[in-house]
């Protein structure tokens, strides 16, 4: 995997700003739309345009989504990108390396996540209170899950097979 700063692939510069562009649902992108860097408050569900790279930092937050599609070219979510969203569902495509810390943070709808097959480590409160979460699947790849990570998630379902690999890791 390439070693990539997320910080510098998910903060929103000046330069960034000064050739952005609006897409036709009105999310606002880096020029040849490579970042998103905010979505309106869309209900329902988000197709992000396929030339992006990266989801800057809080680009969903608080957005009253509910499904998203990331295409394949995705590299990197960034810090609180859907904090506090509405999102139920999201399957992650195996073309990101990182997914920033409190992610998902406070997206109390959120049921099911698919992640990359190839994420090596799930950052601090990644999902913390997300407390309808019911299917996970972490896979082999991933080598570190930090505090907070699951903290006030309810699970009350079976674990699939690789999470016997964290047994600290109760959902």
């Amino acid at each position: 995997m390439d070693t990539m700063n997320i910080q510098e692939c998910t903060a929103v510069s000046e330069k960034d700003l000064s050739t952005a562009v609006f897409d036709e649902q009105g999310a606002l992108y880096t020029f040849r739309y490579q970042k998103l860097i905010k979505c309106p408050n869309i209900k329902g569900f988000v197709q992000i345009h396929p030339n992006t790279r990266y989801i800057a930092n809080y680009a969903f937050s608080g957005c009253e989504l509910n499904k998203i599609l990331l295409p394949n070219s995705i590299k990197a979510i960034g810090h609180h990108a859907f904090h506090a969203s509405s999102l139920e569902f999201i399957e992650i495509p195996d073309s990101v390396q990182i997914i920033g810390h409190d992610a998902f943070r406070w997206c109390e709808n959120l049921q099911y996540v698919s992640l990359p097959s190839q994420l090596s480590e799930l950052q601090k409160s990644t999902f913390q209170k997300c407390k309808c979460l019911k299917s996970l699947y972490i896979p082999e790849s991933v080598l570190s899950i930090e505090g907070g990570c699951f903290q006030g998630c309810i699970y009350n379902h079976r674990t699939t097979k690789t999470n016997q690999k964290y047994p600290s890791v109760n959902l």
